[in-house]
């Protein structure tokens, strides 16, 4: 994390950020920490640093420097909401399709300018049975997603709504409505109704390994987690909610996790 814009700052500041993995007892001094020829990286922050050693140094040439942070991250997207199964053919039953789930995103900016920005889309809902004819009442597509997290929701029974995806499988999605069977009284089946489709589940994204990035003094990180999709609800058996989306991510070890709706504003 950079040094400070403003105020006193001391030796030690400087060798935390500009060469942390010295141990503390060991001795420096300012013409330790040149831009290039000492500890001292070559970025635009660093600019006011002298290269040539012999220049005069200050410790006002440190402030809002920085060096690349180690930064770890995931974030998954909300998931898709199930949809709607058909009751005994009743009109406006099984023809709603789940919601789709929202995005969940990272943004880091400085001075309203954004430098690094990852977004995990929001999954897809799941087709009402009018839509997923194919979806009988016992077909394993009416089981939401499963996300890295988790299970989605239960797909519905016999004229029974879909499950909501369990709230801690961020980004799994919704279970699909049930479907109907009737049958006469030898057994024999007189009508059947499809189920409707279970959600969609969102992707998660991660850091590549051994990633870094400068981040600038008073960066404004600004987190969106996206909500999971509604399940269709109409006239026939409706679809079971997708989980809402995750974020985690951890700058030089601080760490910052977020599992709720909403957008979350830091500054760093």
């Amino acid at each position: 994390m950079p040094i400070q814009s403003s105020g006193a700052i001391s030796i030690r500041d400087i060798q935390l950020v500009h060469n942390s993995a010295s141990p503390t007892w060991q001795r420096v001094i300012l013409g330790d920490f040149y831009r290039t020829s000492g500890y001292v990286q070559d970025l635009p922050a660093n600019s006011e640093v002298p290269e040539t050693q012999g220049d005069p140094i200050s410790f006002d040439d440190f402030y809002g420097t920085t060096s690349p942070t180690v930064v770890e991250y995931e974030l998954i997207g909300g998931g898709g909401g199930g949809g709607s199964g058909r009751n005994n053919g009743v009109a406006g039953a099984g023809d709603t399709d789940g919601d789709d789930g929202e995005d969940t995103s990272i943004d880091l900016s400085i001075d309203e300018t954004s430098y690094f920005l990852q977004t995990a889309t929001g999954a897809d809902g799941g087709r009402a049975s009018t839509n997923h004819t194919d979806n009988n009442r016992y077909s394993a597509a009416r089981t939401g997603d499963s996300s890295y997290y988790g299970d989605g929701g239960a797909g519905g029974g016999l004229r029974a709504n879909g499950g909501n995806a369990p709230a801690a499988s961020y980004g799994a999605g919704g279970g699909g409505g049930g479907g109907n069977v009737d049958t006469n009284k030898v057994g024999g089946i007189t009508n059947t109704d499809p189920s409707g489709e279970g959600g969609f589940a969102s992707t998660r994204l991660t850091n590549e390994e051994n990633y870094s990035l400068e981040i600038p003094f008073g960066t404004v990180m600004t987190v969106v987690i996206g909500a999971g999709g509604d399940g269709a609800v109409d006239n026939g058996t409706n679809g079971g909610n997708g989980a809402g989306g995750y974020v985690k991510i951890s700058f030089d070890g601080t760490e910052y996790e977020y599992t709720a709706a909403g957008t979350y504003t830091v500054t760093l």
